[in-house]
């Protein structure tokens, strides 16, 4: 876990590093366009490798959780994984993304609703004459407190996407007949480790 956060730290150092070097170059010549395309290139190569590797570094972090390796061979697992599953990668990733948004707005205008109401002492009539400062500020920090929230929902949706792709691989064909018909003959029973082990 703290390899990866480093990793993550020197590629955002190293793109603040390249933010100030451009900027100081920039003050020899404000009006060359050479300087501002490469500056413009350079963070965005930048950005899109950092948010590649939060990508990698999210998914190896499940991996991690889920089987207790270290980080290198953790994201090649999850790398490895989505690969084989992109078709479902890219169907949850357009559904998550677009109920993680319903739930955001939707929190953060029911909140401000609510806030309106109280403010205007439950006069639902008047609920347009509250004060559209503190209703905005209000909307704005239950905006910003459900995006953490619905971060996390997107880890556990991620986690349950992994294990539902690892279960399919793990459970799909793979499994002896002789492991299976002595789950199917002891269901119920309980069954001592050295007979599980001996059937796998």
């Amino acid at each position: 876990a703290a390899f990866g956060s480093f990793i993550i730290a020197v590629v955002q150092f190293i793109r603040w590093l390249f933010r100030y070097y451009m900027y100081q170059l920039s003050k020899f010549d404000k009006d060359n366009k050479i300087i501002k395309l490469f500056a413009c290139i350079g963070d965005c190569c930048l950005s899109c490798l950092e948010k590649f590797l939060d990508f990698i570094n999210k998914n190896a972090y499940i991996q991690t959780a889920m089987q207790g390796t270290n980080f290198c061979s953790s994201a090649k697992t999850a790398t490895m994984l989505l690969i084989r599953n992109c078709l479902r990668v890219g169907a949850l990733a357009a559904i998550t993304t677009i109920f993680n948004n319903i739930g955001k707005l939707f929190i953060a205008v029911v909140t401000g609703l609510i806030c309106a109401l109280i403010i205007q002492g439950g006069d639902l009539a008047n609920v347009a004459d509250a004060p559209v400062f503190s209703v905005t500020i209000i909307t704005i920090l239950a905006f910003g407190i459900a995006s953490a929230f619905i971060d996390v929902w997107d880890i556990v949706v991620s986690s349950i996407f992994q294990c539902f792709c690892m279960d399919l691989e793990k459970g799909s064909g793979k499994t002896s007949g002789e492991f299976k018909a002595f789950v199917a003959e002891n269901e119920g029973k309980s069954a001592s480790k050295k007979e599980l082990a001996s059937m796998i």
